[in-house]
């Protein structure tokens, strides 16, 4: 009988197998991170994520523990996974770690069924930003330029481009939900298949009588873990 070794103590357990093609984990259980681990974002091994350029990185819950695991990324997007640590771990992030483990537990906990949106109608009126600095991710519509409209059907610009917020993803709603620049308007988009975004589907989630956590609750504390992180770096505040 083939034993499977346990992960090491600061590494998830992820139960759930992979399922976008990583060379180590595909169709796999994907038991620690640290092992060859070309894991996309979007790969249904991966619980709800952070992600933001303040830390050049991503933030997620241990399955096991609660505790808030921090990965960098490479330039060209991909999660370094053998990067993986505690947050809190370091002196300089300690003093935020259990304020943001906090709320990406509370975000976690109250996102609301998305699954009614219903994606951008062609013709709907583009999602405009108020600022925005220049596209570093090669996407062919925008690199170099800055990106002025969210719902751009052929906008290709990655997670960690400049361009793009604090973002929270959930594989289990299959969705991206980020605020608007000036945090005024949660946004929601889908992936279109593992590892790339339908920016065409972009659409604002609004406030109705049936969805009061959107109002009360998704958008506070979207906004209260933007706040805090950029004010980790705010050199990169626009």
């Amino acid at each position: 009988m083939t034993v499977t070794p346990a992960p090491p103590a600061d590494q998830p357990s992820v139960r759930l197998r992979c399922d976008c093609r990583c060379p180590v984990h595909h169709v796999r259980l994907r038991t620690w991170y640290d092992d060859g681990c070309r894991c996309a974002l979007s790969c249904a091994t991966q619980p709800p994520t952070i992600v933001t350029r303040y830390l050049h990185g991503v933030l997620f819950q241990n399955p096991d523990d609660l505790t808030l695991s921090y990965a960098s990324w490479h330039d060209d997007g991909r999660v370094d996974w053998a990067s993986l640590h505690e947050f809190g771990m370091c002196a300089d992030n300690a003093h935020i770690a259990g304020v943001l483990q906090a709320q990406l537990a509370a975000l976690s906990a109250c996102l609301p069924d998305l699954g009614d949106l219903a994606p951008a109608a062609p013709g709907t009126a583009p999602l405009a930003r108020a600022s925005s600095p220049r596209c570093d991710c090669g996407c062919p519509l925008h690199h170099g330029c800055p990106r002025r409209t969210w719902n751009t059907a052929r906008c290709r610009c990655a997670l960690h481009c400049t361009t793009q917020p604090t973002s929270f993803i959930s594989r289990a709603w299959n969705r991206l939900l980020f605020l608007d620049t000036n945090d005024s308007r949660l946004l929601t988009t889908i992936w279109s298949s593992p590892g790339r975004i339908s920016w065409g589907s972009c659409i604002q989630v609004t406030a109705r009588d049936d969805d009061w956590s959107t109002s009360a609750v998704v958008q506070p504390q979207m906004a209260a873990i933007a706040a805090c992180l950029r004010n980790t770096r705010p050199d990169l505040a626009y």
